[in-house]
């Protein structure tokens, strides 16, 4: 594996806590939805020796970026559904785990976060779509509109996708809603 010092100490100190966060940087195979669950299994197994209050992966993770027509694939989505819920019972209950990956609701696909925490799976869906350069997102994806924050280590905590980053409102929005500091996938 090749985890960027597999697991890496962030201290936060707002008050008396600080969070440990283990970063996994792969390089995911576009389409590999099965290769890369192992991966990320197998990266979380490692990174939990070490005891991480959160386990980061990177935008899109379990499809590889950018999954473009594999998308449209019949079975495409129910793969990635399978896995997540897969991935979900291999999570200890003291850790949170992000990655991303395409989330299908309401007949509607969004590129999204996925935060597995305490057993529970919930969804924030990228706001900022990049359409320049190589980007098409606009062609497969929804912008979403909601904000998400969560709790860890008795911290506030807003998730965003990466260009949501780049953008006021996203930041407003989860800073609005009492995060005390952000991740970006």
């Amino acid at each position: 594996f090749n985890y960027c010092n597999l697991l890496t100490k962030l201290q936060v100190e707002m008050t008396t806590h600080s969070i440990k966060v283990g970063i996994v940087q792969e390089n995911p195979i576009v389409g590999d939805i099965s290769g890369n669950t192992v991966l990320a299994v197998k990266a979380i197994n490692e990174l939990k020796k070490g005891n991480p209050d959160i386990i980061l992966f990177t935008e899109m993770f379990l499809t590889g970026y950018p999954p473009e027509d594999l998308l449209l694939r019949e079975g495409f989505i129910d793969q990635i559904e399978q896995k997540v819920e897969f991935i979900r019972k291999q999570i200890p209950d003291s850790i949170s785990v992000i990655f991303g990956a395409p989330c299908k609701e309401s007949n509607r696909l969004y590129n999204s976060a996925y935060l597995i925490q305490h057993g529970r799976v919930r969804t924030y869906h990228k706001q900022k779509l990049p359409n320049y350069g190589v980007f098409d997102e606009k062609r497969y994806f929804e912008s979403g509109d909601g904000t998400f924050v969560f709790e860890c280590q008795n911290r506030r905590i807003g998730l965003v996708i990466c260009e949501d980053a780049w953008e006021a409102e996203p930041v407003r929005m989860a800073v609005n809603q009492g995060a005390q500091m952000l991740i970006s996938i």
